[in-house]
């Protein structure tokens, strides 16, 4: 789980609790900068024919591409 602007860490750390508690999830939080984008922007960008380059990682870029998903 990332972190995204506009949205509380309590709030995520509190989900991810309960996650663990009632499912036994196995959750780990990723500590990076805050970008405001979301799959639905990743797939519109896609669509559009814009770039997602340091959007997802390359092996995620890479399978997109090869796989031609959200065209």
């Amino acid at each position: 789980v990332g972190a995204r602007p506009k949205y509380k860490d309590h709030a995520r750390d509190q989900l991810i609790l309960q996650l663990q508690s009632f499912h036994l999830a196995k959750i780990e939080t990723v500590f990076m900068p805050k970008i405001d984008i979301s799959s639905t922007d990743i797939k519109s960008r896609i669509k559009q024919g814009k770039s997602v380059k340091y959007l997802v990682p390359p092996a995620v870029e890479r399978f997109i591409y090869e796989k031609e998903l959200y065209r």
